[in-house]
């Protein structure tokens, strides 16, 4: 009961930012929530910054809200964000409980982003970096190295906002170029002050 109370609480704030920001929700997948921009709204030319302004918000967000409301001494909520741009298919699955998602290797690709990132911190492909320097280029960007990701092999990555201290493992990531960005995003207790990142 508490770990949904916590999910439920953060969801609410992440989705009144997704709404302010034109961002769509996808689902919440246990603790991961995945959202897309481009897809109800013509962002053709901003999706990835606005998406990339998202997961700053959220981070925020998540350092805000008490892992238990009743026991603050617990500590924050410390999130994982992992995007991605490229093409997606959008698509009804299922005929009782029909559920929207999309689907496609730009998803994939944010969640492994996500899975590959530091808790505390934004990491996106080296396409959709590109991308967010084209469309803001006042987003702080930070290269991050290469790693070897499942499926994908070796791919470049980069830090949005900032990067997290040099003893944290390197970690890379691929997209493609096209028209819409996907972000996951993984809520982790923190065993840290807000603000800080947990190993």
């Amino acid at each position: 009961l508490k770990v949904s109370d916590m999910l439920d609480r953060l969801y609410v704030r992440f989705d009144a930012i997704a709404e302010s920001m034109g961002i769509f929700k996808i689902e919440t997948i246990g603790d991961a929530y995945l959202c897309a921009t481009n897809l109800c709204e013509d962002q053709d030319n901003t999706h990835a910054a606005v998406l990339a302004r998202f997961a700053m918000a959220a981070v925020q967000a998540a350092s805000e809200t008490f892992v238990d409301a009743e026991n603050p001494d617990l500590g924050t909520v410390c999130i994982r964000v992992g995007i991605s741009s490229g093409s997606v298919t959008g698509c009804l699955i299922g005929t009782k409980n029909v559920k929207f998602t999309l689907l496609g290797d730009t998803v994939n690709v944010a969640s492994r982003m996500e899975s590959t990132s530091v808790p505390g911190y934004i990491q996106c492909t080296e396409s959709t970096a590109n991308m967010i320097r084209a469309q803001d280029p006042s987003i702080p960007l930070i290269a991050r190295g290469w790693v070897t990701v499942k499926g994908k092999g070796r791919m470049a990555t980069h830090w949005i906002l900032r990067a997290p201290p040099p003893t944290e493992p390197a970690a890379v990531f691929l997209t493609s170029e096209s028209a819409a960005s996907a972000a996951t995003i993984l809520a982790l207790p923190d065993d840290d002050p807000p603000g800080s990142a947990a190993a």
